[in-house]
This record gives C-alpha cells, structure tokens and sequence, in this order.
C-alpha cells in the first residue's frame, strides 16, 4: 500500500467535537441550523445587491436561493439559470436527513426554475425531470458539465498497465467496487496496479479494505494533489474507471479521461448514457450485473489495446469537436446574446 498525501489530522476543537455529536446524533436539527445560517448569508448578498443595475442574471443554483428571481424582478433583467442538480434530492442524498426547511428549499426551487429566461441543464435527463417535476414550461438548454485542461499527454506511457480512478471517495462513486473489481483479476496480470486518486467520506473505509487486501503492495491511494502532481499521475493511467455515480450527475472526471486519451469504464446512469456512447467513446457497466460487468470490462480493456486505442480516440475526438470548449462556450455565448436580445425557443 502506497500512500502520496494522507491528509494530516490536526488537534480537533471542542467546539468541534461538540458538532460532530450534534451532526452524529441530532442531525435533522444540525442541519437544519446550518441551513439557516445559509438562508442569512443568500440574505446578506441581496442586500449587497441592493443598488445592482444589470440586464442579465446568470445564477448557479443552490440550494434554497430566490436571489436570482427577486434580482430579476427588482431589476427587470433576464435570468439564466445553471441547475446543477435537484437540489433537495442532492441535499439528503448527502446528508441523509430531512431538514425543517424542506418545505422552503422546494419552493424556492420551483419558483426560480419557472421564473427563469433560460434554464441550463447538465444532460437531457435532467432537464426532463425538471419539465416533469417541476412543471416549466420555459426554454431549456442542454450542457454538460466539462472543465476543459486542453493538455495533452507527453509522457511515455509506463511498460505495466495501470487501472485509474480520479474523484471524490463518495458512497455513489464505488470504489470499493472497483477496488473489488481488482482484486479479482490481479491475478491474473502479474504487473497490473490500482492507482486511486483523490478523497472523500469513504477515504479510510477504503484504506482500511486496502490494508488487508492480498494485492496492496500494487495500490496507491493518494488522497489529495496539486494539479500538477494530478497531470503526472494520470499520464500513467491505462485504463480509467469511473465504478458509479448519481442518476443526475455528468462527472468530470469522465470529460478529463476522454481528454487525456485514456480509455475508459464509466456507469450506465442515465446522464452519464445521454453524453457518451457504448462501445464508442466507453464501456459502459451493466447495471443489472456491476461487478461482473466491471471486471469483464476491465479485462476487454488490458487485453484488446486496438479496442482501447479506438475508444480512447474516438473520445479524444469528441473533446475536440462537439465537447471542445470553443464548441460549448460558443454556444453559450450566443444563448446569452439571444436571451438578453429577445429570449429563446426551443
């Protein structure tokens, strides 16, 4: 087991132990409270914006917030807004609680979906759930979620093949089953290693299966690193994975495979089916079987390398065209030219 930067634990507070009792133990109170302070601080910003004068709002949307559709009323500008998620859904998927704010934060959600000029959504999965939960009948736009690093792979790639994960340690991602997924076939390829990059709640879950594991002298966890020590590692990536994710989500770290010409294994949630092809830009694990699916998958990748080399190209190629950044943001600045001008239609 190897581990890069282990995050260190400082001397923990007692104002900090006693909100991990209350998060611990009362945490639809704890919650509720935090939600609260976060109620007063969209408060402070409208009265910060008290004397704005714009013609166009472009609001990331939170949880809870009608900063958007009270600036767009006081100010009679157009409103865009980025809906990242269902933001409730999200909140207690997260936290696994009910809050007394629940109430609020719905309809503060459907009031700025309906009010809004234009409302930008991560796939097409999630813009028809907002038509069909939240009832808007306004104009819809479609955009994936990407954070282009447009850097290429100059490194030579290493002689053993190394399976990737890049992200966040989070129940949804996976790991351990990837990380099961592994163990199966480390016997079967003397040289293969697991490198796993990033952290998150499941972080020591993880070390912990690690550390008993038969193969761990071929696992590097890294925790957190810089975006340069990020570049290094994932040019010696063979083949990416990505085990799992939430019905809604359009992971980054999909984008920044395709990116990097590293073929990749990726969920068949049904955002993640809208923006990526089977077969084509990725294999695609079947819901119904995942472990299997994973591990049959991660073999078609280290033994096929023509399999892999045209996955990982035809990805390439889809980050240069319709996914490139002069592609998405182009679009995107004409959409707000269009909006401020006369709106949109479908």
């Amino acid at each position: 087991l190897k581990i890069i930067s282990k995050p260190v634990s400082s001397k923990i507070s007692l104002v900090t132990r006693v909100k991990r009792l209350l998060k611990n133990n009362f945490p639809f109170f704890f919650y509720s409270a935090t939600l609260f302070r976060l109620f007063k601080t969209q408060k402070s910003h409208q009265n910060k914006l008290a004397d704005a004068a714009y013609d166009l709002i472009i609001e990331f949307y939170t949880l809870g917030s009608d900063l958007g559709t009270k600036l767009k009323d006081r100010l009679n500008a157009k409103l865009i807004l980025i809906y990242d998620s269902p933001v409730l859904f999200q909140y207690r998927e997260i936290y696994q609680t009910k809050t007394i704010y629940d109430k609020r934060v719905a309809l503060a959600e459907g009031k700025s979906v309906k009010a809004a000029d234009v409302v930008v959504c991560y796939s097409k999965t999630v813009k028809e759930y907002v038509q069909k939960n939240i009832d808007a009948e306004g104009n819809f736009y479609v955009m994936p979620c990407i954070v282009w690093k447009n850097k290429d792979r100059h490194l030579a790639k290493p002689q053993c093949e190394i399976i990737g994960f890049i992200g966040s340690f989070l129940p949804w991602h996976k790991v351990s089953l990837l990380l099961e997924a592994f163990e199966k076939i480390a016997s079967e390829f003397a040289s293969l290693q697991l490198l796993m990059i990033g952290y998150g709640e499941e972080w020591n879950k993880i070390h912990e299966l690690v550390k008993v594991s038969k193969y761990k002298d071929r696992i590097t966890l890294t925790g957190y690193v810089s975006e340069e020590e990020l570049e290094l590692l994932k040019s010696k990536i063979t083949v990416g994975a990505m085990p799992g994710s939430n019905w809604y989500g359009s992971p980054l770290k999909l984008f920044e495979y395709a990116e990097a010409e590293i073929p990749f294994i990726a969920p068949s949630t049904p955002s993640v089916l809208d923006l990526f092809s089977n077969n084509e830009t990725a294999l695609f694990i079947d819901s119904n079987n995942e472990f299997n699916s994973l591990v049959e998958k991660l073999r078609m990748l280290i033994l096929d390398k023509n399999l892999a080399k045209n996955l990982s190209l035809k990805a390439k190629k889809m980050m240069q065209e319709e996914y490139s950044e002069a592609h998405q943001m182009g679009n995107f600045v004409k959409l707000v030219q269009k909006t401020i001008s006369n709106g949109i239609k479908e």
